[in-house]
């Protein structure tokens, strides 16, 4: 299986249509289209029990594949078992810090996308955040 990479993923869209096709498309309205047996695999790593139901129920219906942890080293455990095309990470985590965690995880696989998610946004900390290698901060 080829590993699908997002360059932009700030500027990039999946589309589904009705059929089991799949499409990207950019902001200038370029697509290109795969097949659906291509599955997004997303990593969420959020010490929020919450936060990470309700974000799994958000992708129950859409071809990606989630794996969700609480847990710091569980998520650096999937990371290297599951090779995620997409890590969202929470910024504020008990056992360690979203920015060196966001080091770890680059230093695994230096071509995932991570985003940094916060409750507590700072723009020193969303900056920061992308000179670290980031690929977006919500």
């Amino acid at each position: 299986m080829q590993r699908l990479r997002i360059e932009a993923c700030d500027s990039v869209r999946l589309h589904k249509d009705m059929s089991t096709n799949l499409s990207l498309q950019t902001q200038e309205g370029e697509s290109v289209a795969f097949a659906a047996d291509l599955v997004l695999r997303l990593l969420i790593i959020d010490d929020d029990l919450d936060s990470l139901a309700l974000m799994r129920k958000a992708f129950e219906n859409e071809p990606v594949e989630v794996f969700v942890t609480g847990d710091a080293s569980e998520g650096l455990d999937l990371l290297r078992n599951k090779r995620p095309h997409v890590v969202m990470l929470d910024l504020l985590m008990p056992q360690i810090g979203g920015m060196e965690m966001l080091e770890k995880i680059l230093e695994i696989d230096p071509g995932v996308d991570v985003i940094l998610m916060t409750g507590n946004y700072s723009t020193d900390a969303a900056v920061k955040a992308i000179k670290k290698g980031a690929c977006d901060y919500l």
